[in-house]
């Protein structure tokens, strides 16, 4: 059984995110390869996560965090 968990959002978790949303850009380029290539890059997506949390989401949303 899987145990959920809800956590907030917090700067230390942004390197991460942007990790899981590069590596999910390069999955989705594969079918869709008009989509910005900029985005595969660690780099560059740890940073567009950032400036989102630094305009819009310093509103403490919501994390899941899924154990097995």
């Amino acid at each position: 059984m899987m145990k959920t968990e809800i956590k907030p959002f917090t700067a230390e978790m942004i390197p991460q995110a942007g990790e899981l949303l590069s590596a999910r850009h390069k999955r989705n380029r594969a079918n869709l390869p008009l989509l910005p290539e900029r985005f595969e890059d660690a780099a560059v997506a740890i940073k567009a996560v950032e400036s989102l949390w630094q305009k819009k989401f310093k509103m403490d949303m919501p994390l899941f965090v899924m154990e097995r």
